[in-house]
């Protein structure tokens, strides 16, 4: 779902496009100011989970507060270069939900609701108020169903995504 509200705001030209590094707007995050081997952490990085960002990390990390809502996301610092490995952490998907909320000035839940949900016609799908972007989503078979056919049915006059962004 945050994948789809992402390449959504993508389209919209509310973000500039995947390889766009998150320094342009979340300047304040030290993994935008500092990234590891000097390599920017795009949108791309985060979605293909090779940000170098871990999964844990008995390191330091940095706590942001969201722009729209009494919630803070934690972020570990990098152990490797964006681009390197793949190495899958949730965290990607909590830098994702905060570039959400800032660029939209929605909670995650709102624009989740308002950009995917209502469109596919999810009537019976909720998130969490903790939601941070990689969990915190409840929703039913036929609800899934409604975003499978809202993405992937070219006969389905609701339509989530342009094709190529499918």
């Amino acid at each position: 779902f945050t994948s789809v509200a992402i390449l959504k705001l993508i389209e919209r030209h509310r973000l500039r496009g995947l390889d766009t590094p998150i320094a342009q707007y979340l300047p304040h995050l030290e993994l935008a100011k500092n990234p590891a081997g000097g390599v920017p952490v795009t949108i791309r990085h985060l979605l293909q989970q090779n940000s170098g960002i871990p999964y844990g990390s008995s390191r330091a990390g940095q706590t942001v507060t969201s722009p729209t809502r009494k919630f803070s996301y934690y972020v570990p610092p990098q152990y490797r270069a964006a681009g390197e490995a793949f190495a899958y952490s949730n965290h990607n998907y909590y830098v994702l939900a905060l570039l959400i909320e800032t660029v939209t000035g929605k909670t995650y839940a709102e624009y989740m609701q308002s950009a995917i949900f209502d469109p596919a016609g999810m009537q019976n799908t909720h998130v969490s108020p903790v939601a941070a972007g990689a969990s915190g989503i409840a929703t039913t078979v036929v609800d899934l169903s409604r975003f499978a056919a809202a993405l992937y049915d070219r006969t389905n006059p609701i339509r989530l995504l342009q094709q190529k962004s499918v």
